[in-house]
């Protein structure tokens, strides 16, 4: 939360397997797990003191569960992961430049695409790979854009 109010980089909060609420009252199992963590800490590091982390910690959890986040019980891997990248590429306004005028790149795209729609409820990773300069990377950038 400090980079955040000091030089403004974004907090994009994911409760992944466990509700913000849990997270904002630290409670359940999320308790035990603070304390083996701050344990951990402490046997490798004897200079910290697990208190002085716990507070911190605590303090930040609960910062962080009061932010707008995604909750990954109300949705599907392959939708949640779609929300966050287009979140984040909507506060970073990211574009790749290409050729203007790429040729035999529009039926390599629309096949990617193809796939990647095919695939749109589930995580997909896409492998481009040939010989080099063979425009990989413009048709990685393209698909991209």
């Amino acid at each position: 939360m400090v980079r955040q109010k000091s030089y403004g980089q974004f907090v994009l909060p994911v409760f992944y397997g466990v509700e913000p609420s849990v997270v904002r009252k630290q409670s359940g199992f999320l308790v035990e797990a603070l304390k083996a963590s701050a344990r951990s800490v402490e046997f490798f590091n004897p200079k910290r003191k697990k208190e002085n982390l716990l507070c911190k910690w605590k303090t930040a959890l609960t910062e962080v569960a009061n932010l707008i986040g995604w909750d990954s019980h109300s949705i599907s891997e392959g939708k949640l992961v779609k929300q966050i990248a287009e979140d984040i590429l909507t506060k970073l306004d990211v574009s790749l430049s290409i050729t203007e005028f790429p040729i035999g790149f529009d039926s390599r795209v629309q096949t990617l695409t193809e796939i990647i729609d095919y695939q749109s409820s589930k995580v997909c990773m896409i492998g481009i790979w040939g010989m080099g300069g063979s425009s990989k990377t413009t048709t990685a950038k393209a698909l991209y854009n």
